[in-house]
């Protein structure tokens, strides 16, 4: 069962280009700039891909927008449509007949004229391409020109004057015409102007337009410290998410608006310094990170703790760190195969074998007061053994309340018996159990001598019970167990166990529903007189001892009815434990009639008792004699056969 300690909330707070039309025209190294095959992106036509999730809520993504994939078209040059007509896709045109005083085509080949073009319009990035342009271009000053009979006025208004080149196949740069250009770029004259006397303006060529930042944008830094801040909290890793999920969890006690009022604490003395708002916070926690506030299922794994804990011990020698690290590893490969036999086994299931997981609901209070006082008075105990069809989804609901009977592992039994003689088909001849191992509950003596002596009198032929790691036992149960306490947020109040049997019924909105069965006192039977017939050996036929903290499947064979095959950890093979007594038969086995555990029902300590009369004035009168007609014991503890609510690892 999952216990908590209450957080202490303070504990968080701390907390120019070519210019000049003469014949030996020879640009300098730096003119050239890079060649054109070295810039980015030259033959790298990728697709956008989208962004992995790395956050709580959905990101933006705007390389998928249709205005981000609408502008790389513009800047691969493809065919793309706008509101009034389609535009085409630029098409690589040679030029042969140059008849420009440079003699440009005879200068830069067809091939050549063929790479340029493809180079450019292979190019995403329009700070690259502006780059390239302009690389290609020479600005140079123009000598003033005056008439000479008014030697003091300029003649023309013109101060500089522009040269082209382009390099050839072997890098050699050549000078060209403005319409040699163009036409190999494939560009306007105004896209060419604009790249070129843009130089002082914005010589980096970057992209300005729907840059400029809002007067009112929150700046990094205080971006920072938010992130700082949320990062103090300590997060929990799921164990049931698999490797398909980064998602941690923060305590439960915590909520986005309890951290807000936690974050604005640090600013009470600070003057100089502004908060954040609740919405940008809000923002940065969803998006930056990938947090959330589930309530954890059960306790967290013993061995995954340890290792998280000591990892970090500087004060571990060499040896005891790579033990730590081996224990680790054998520990999650131990996992990953339980599971995947998990998986195997339901994607394996037939006409005659079926896999069922069985788990026992944390105790639900009876009542369940909305009144402060029922939090300090001993309430009556309901509870729900589910039960999970893994192939047709199905659950069952077996339901009973303390007064029927406690939750042992005669009472866990007593319902599979019960579920097995009324919930699964006549053609069923091969039953594969899964749980957790909890021992006072699942995995013991007493559970199994039940399925065995169902066994010995059914068309079974097999029970098969594997036991999940603990701390790693989240199932199908405990999905519907959310279920159920999501439909219990419903009602202030629940008098009564049948009114929780209500509450289960229409927990599942959705085929197939939760088939609920009340559990009476006739229904449970004792496992005592069947311990009596066999001997509950320690060690196997090899003599090998049996460790049942260790076991991780336990076989039941009709044909053997009195051999316990069970597989430990480690175990490749079966191992067999004989546990036949002398003088006693399978026959006889088979035939003895189980006596019931609870003849008169079960009875609850007087402390308990006079904890419920305290809250009767807060019952409906109508319930009020259920609660005054239950039999008690003088005992101090509670009535209670389970010898443990948790795993016992």
């Amino acid at each position: 069962m999952t216990s908590y300690t209450m957080i202490n909330i303070n504990y968080y707070i701390e907390k120019e280009f070519f210019v000049g039309m003469d014949q030996d025209y020879h640009p300098s190294d730096r003119d050239i700039g890079p060649e054109i095959s070295d810039i980015d992106g030259e033959n790298d036509e990728e697709k956008p891909q989208p962004v992995k999730k790395v956050s709580r809520k959905r990101q933006r993504q705007p390389q998928l927008h249709k205005k981000s994939i609408a502008k790389e078209n513009v800047e691969r040059g493809r065919e793309r449509a706008t509101l009034k007509k389609i535009i085409p896709a630029k098409i690589f045109q040679g030029q042969t007949l140059c008849k420009c005083k440079p003699l440009c085509s005879s200068k830069i080949d067809i091939t050549r004229q063929n790479t340029i073009f493809n180079s450019y319009w292979n190019i995403a990035n329009h700070s690259q391409k502006i780059a390239l342009i302009r690389n290609s271009v020479d600005v140079r000053p123009v000598r003033p020109k005056s008439d000479q009979f008014l030697p003091l006025i300029p003649k023309k208004n013109r101060k500089v004057t522009f040269q082209y080149h382009l390099a050839d196949s072997n890098g050699i740069p050549h000078k060209v015409c403005r319409d040699f250009l163009q036409n190999c770029y494939q560009i306007s004259s105004s896209t060419l102007n604009r790249f070129v006397t843009s130089t002082t303006s914005n010589p980096s060529g970057e992209e300005r337009r729907g840059k400029s930042s809002s007067a009112n944008r929150t700046s990094d830094e205080a971006r920072n410290i938010v992130r700082a801040f949320i990062n103090k909290f300590p997060a929990y890793e799921s164990h049931y998410g698999r490797s398909s999920s980064q998602k941690k969890y923060l305590h439960m006690d915590l909520s986005v608006a309890a951290m807000y009022r936690m974050y604005l604490k640090q600013f009470e003395d600070v003057q100089h310094k502004k908060p954040v708002s609740e919405n940008i916070f809000r923002e940065i926690f969803n998006h930056d990170f990938n947090l959330s506030f589930k309530k954890r299922h059960s306790d967290t794994c013993n061995a995954c703790n340890t290792f998280k804990a000591n990892k970090d011990n500087q004060n571990l020698s060499e040896e005891e760190r790579r033990t730590l690290t081996e224990s680790k590893e054998a520990h999650d490969a131990l996992r990953e195969q339980i599971f995947k036999e998990f998986k195997q086994n339901v994607n394996q299931t037939s006409e005659d074998t079926i896999v069922l997981t069985f788990d026992l609901q944390k105790v639900l209070d009876t009542p369940s007061l909305s009144d402060n006082v029922a939090y300090y008075k001993r309430q009556l105990a309901t509870y729900n053994l589910c039960i999970v069809d893994e192939k047709t989804h199905k659950a069952y609901m077996y339901v009973w309340s303390e007064n029927v009977a406690s939750r042992g592992a005669q009472e866990i039994g007593s319902c599979i018996l019960r579920h097995l003689r009324t919930s699964i088909p006549e053609d069923v001849q091969f039953v594969k159990l899964y749980s957790d191992c909890c021992g006072g509950q699942n995995r013991n003596i007493k559970l199994s001598l039940m399925l065995k002596h169902f066994l010995a009198s059914s068309d079974l032929k097999l029970i098969e019970h594997n036991f999940f790691l603990s701390g790693h036992s989240y199932n199908s149960c405990d999905r519907n167990f959310g279920l159920i306490e999501r439909e219990r947020k419903k009602f202030d109040d629940i008098e009564t166990p049948e009114k929780w049997i209500q509450i289960i019924q229409n927990s599942k909105v959705k085929e197939p529903k939760f088939q609920v069965t009340k559990m009476e006192k006739e229904h449970f039977f004792t496992s005592k007189e069947l311990e009596s017939m066999i001997v509950n050996r320690k060690t196997d036929v090899f003599k090998q001892k049996i460790n049942w903290l260790k076991i991780r499947q336990i076989r039941h064979d009709k044909e053997k009815l009195f051999d316990l095959c069970l597989k430990h950890d480690n175990d490749q093979e079966l191992r067999c434990v004989n546990i036949a007594r002398k003088g006693v038969s399978e026959e006889q086995f088979q035939n003895y009639e189980v006596s019931l555990l609870y003849p008169t029902g079960n009875v609850i300590t007087q402390q308990k008792y006079d904890d419920l009369m305290a809250l009767i004035k807060l019952i409906d009168p109508k319930y009020r004699p259920f609660y005054i007609k239950l039999r008690t014991t003088n005992e101090n503890k509670d009535y209670d056969f389970a010898s443990g609510d948790s795993d016992d690892e």
